[in-house]
């Protein structure tokens, strides 16, 4: 976990190579587990079985994970002899999910979180719903009450843009085990941003409130989001729980609660940091708070089914965008940071994505591309406005525009959130190569097999000699 915060981070090549080197010693756990897999003769099958999933969940796991590793960071990993292949990981996963052995439930579910979790926060952001829930049928079945199951069913229905269901699924989660509070709170967690998308937003500052009184994670995250849906609902404060909840109390708590997890900040803290200033700057006001963090928290994926809900924020977003172009007085246009208004922008563009109207998204999109120079704090606009338009090629099948958009938004340097965009170029590259391959009719590269310990593979399978 500390080595895979350090590679997220994007430091330098010493420490990038401390924590390839942790990851070595588990890996190579792995691999001699798959050496004795593939040497020992087996005279119990059952054995063989129940090791054999354990053998795939490591292998399959370690090949996701490094999969999405960026060129720049995978020459540094090489020095420590591994690298991963994303199709190696999946097949993996899926074959000891079918085994029917120990831990092929751990393969099946570590799976479905790649697809509901992994795809969207470390990958290109586009997921397979419908394989994730093809998946989930067969576990929901044999545990009715799992409460690991109930919590996926409740994120696939939430990407499905079924908030009520998932609610509901995310309850039942929390009835199944009352133990651990941890878990607790990450089904609280999913919960909020449910209420938020449709727009409940003071359930949601109930709910950040409550994960900010119990749970020790982030309480700057925490406190920033209580006051963001406060702003959202245009409330100073508010009565929460019993207790009276301001504004000003929660966001001076953003600076007051920051912490430090293996010598780096996480980044929700570093955004919220950055809204706080904002928050002072434009006299204790934000523009859309809640979506920006959405969105920057690889969230927002969950309105593309719900237009409905998409129309109704687009047209919150261009009545405010409305209103500051028709502030007349020196001091009301003073009062709104010049970066806002490209945040609304930024957001007008996402949503009109998501309502398929592709030109007039590319249009805005492109506007803050070359806004770059006028953009004063919030840097990282640009680049992300500059992939969402490659996503935006990528859907009409214009590969080569997509790929030139990727590039575009890899030749932005030093901004916020920098290392986690670069995994979702790289991974919507790895995509582009893929389609490009299916239309020409080659066939897709395959990692081929060598005696290099630190490289992955996938053991033979169990009762067939070959995947």
């Amino acid at each position: 976990m500390l080595s895979a915060l350090v590679l997220s981070e994007d430091p330098g090549l010493t420490a990038l190579v401390k924590a390839g080197i942790r990851f070595k010693s588990s890996h190579s756990t792995y691999q001699t587990c798959l050496n004795i897999l593939r040497d020992r003769e087996w005279s119990c099958p059952e054995l063989k079985g129940h090791f054999e999933s354990g053998v795939r969940l490591g292998i399959g796991s370690f090949n996701l994970i490094f999969s999405c590793v960026p060129a720049k960071h995978a020459k540094y990993l090489s020095i420590v002899g591994f690298s991963g292949v994303s199709k190696v990981g999946h097949a993996a996963l899926l074959s000891g999910g079918t085994l029917g052995a120990l831990r092929s439930v751990l393969c099946s579910l570590v799976l479905i979180g790649w697809e509901t979790y992994g795809k969207i926060v470390l990958g290109c952001g586009i997921c397979d719903v419908d394989d994730a829930t093809e998946m989930l049928i067969p576990l929901l079945e044999q545990y009715p009450n799992g409460a690991i199951v109930l919590f996926l069913c409740g994120r696939v229905a939430q990407l499905k843009g079924q908030f009520a269901e998932a609610l509901e699924y995310f309850k039942r989660s929390m009835e199944a085990q009352t133990e651990w509070k941890q878990y607790q709170h990450l089904c609280v967690w999913e919960s909020m941003w449910c209420h938020c998308f449709t727009m409940d937003y003071m359930k949601a500052s109930e709910l950040a409130y409550y994960l900010y009184k119990e749970n020790q994670w982030s309480k700057t995250t925490y406190a920033y989001l209580t006051a963001s849906f406060l702003l959202m609902l245009g409330l100073d404060e508010a009565t929460i729980g019993g207790e009276k909840v301001t504004v000003s109390a929660m966001m001076g708590e953003v600076l007051a609660r920051k912490q430090r997890v293996a010598g780096q900040s996480l980044p929700p803290e570093k955004l919220a940091e950055k809204r706080f200033k904002r928050y002072v700057d434009q006299n204790k006001d934000l523009i859309f708070p809640a979506f920006e963090f959405i969105y920057f928290t690889a969230g927002m994926s969950a309105l593309v089914s719900r237009p409905d809900i998409v129309q109704d924020l687009l047209s919150l977003l261009d009545g405010n965008l409305a209103e500051i172009k028709r502030a007349t007085s020196t001091k009301d246009r003073k009062r709104i940071h010049v970066d806002s208004i490209h945040t609304i922008n930024f957001l007008r563009g996402i949503c009109l994505s998501y309502l398929n109207k592709v030109d007039d998204a590319c249009a805005v999109l492109n506007e803050i591309i070359d806004s770059d120079k006028s953009i004063v704090d919030d840097k990282f606009l640009p680049p992300h406005a500059a992939m969402e338009i490659a996503h935006l090629k990528l859907r009409t099948d214009d590969l080569s525009g997509a790929l030139q958009y990727c590039m575009k938004a890899l030749s932005f340097k030093t901004y916020f959130m920098q290392a986690k965009l670069e995994l979702r170029i790289a991974a919507t590259i790895e995509l582009i190569e893929e389609r490009e391959e299916a239309l020409s009719g080659r066939p897709p590269l395959e990692k081929t097999s060598s005696n290099d310990a630190g490289d992955f593979y996938t053991p033979p399978s169990s009762p067939e000699p070959d995947i």
